[in-house]
């Protein structure tokens, strides 16, 4: 298993929070455990378990600057 630490915010414009756990790759899916809560990213980056409710949140990837990079 790896570790993991990832920053998160309840509502836009709130305090953050961070949460620190382990992650495994099970079935083509993410599983992310930390003392308070398990998660799953699944095959499709769909964040499945991290709200109350019972929506999962799609996830988008980051693109990198070109003109950010170093030669």
């Amino acid at each position: 298993m790896d570790e993991i630490s990832m920053f998160y915010s309840l509502n836009p414009g709130s305090s953050w929070g961070l949460i620190k756990g382990t992650c495994e790759n099970q079935n083509a899916s993410w599983i992310l455990i930390a003392d308070t809560l398990a998660i799953r990213i699944d095959h499709n980056d769909i964040l499945v378990g991290f709200r109350k409710s019972s929506v999962p949140i799609e996830m988008k990837k980051k693109q990198k600057d070109k003109g950010s990079q170093k030669l």
